[in-house]
């Protein structure tokens, strides 16, 4: 059992209810896809830096002032941001 402990010590749980409004606010501010919305929503909620290979989703994180990066792209300043940690 000390193992599932040290596993949830990295675990967020988020409220599904605030979380489902943050996605529903960030889809219709950006006109982004439901699952984007949800991934992003989530980041916002915890304060979490969002890596994605699609540019679609970086984009509308951005729109609605989530710590986003383009990992094809920008790896290089995600390196540097984590740094900063």
């Amino acid at each position: 059992m000390n193992h599932v402990n040290e596993i949830t010590r990295y675990v967020n749980i988020v409220d599904y209810e605030k979380l489902r409004e943050t996605a529903l606010d960030t889809a219709l501010r950006t006109g982004c896809r439901a699952v984007d919305a949800l991934f992003i929503g989530y980041a916002k909620e915890t304060g979490s830096i969002l890596v994605s290979a699609d540019r679609l989703q970086i984009s509308s994180a951005r729109k609605v002032g989530v710590d986003a990066y383009y990992l094809p792209e920008e790896c290089d300043e995600l390196i540097i941001r984590t740094q900063k940690l």
